[in-house]
């Protein structure tokens, strides 16, 4: 897994990929990834803040 998301943010230039969904879709995508290991990753390659 951890490859699979290097391998996204390296073909994204370090930038944020840029989601176009509502904002409500995303705060309830984001709610239910809260503290979980999955967040973390996200944190920790810069995909998500």
């Amino acid at each position: 897994m951890r490859y699979l998301m290097y391998g996204a943010v390296s073909l994204l230039d370090g930038e944020q990929p840029e989601l176009p969904l509502p904002k409500l879709v995303k705060h309830r995508a984001l709610k239910k990834i809260k503290d979980t290991d999955i967040e973390l990753m996200l944190k920790e390659y810069g995909i998500i803040d």
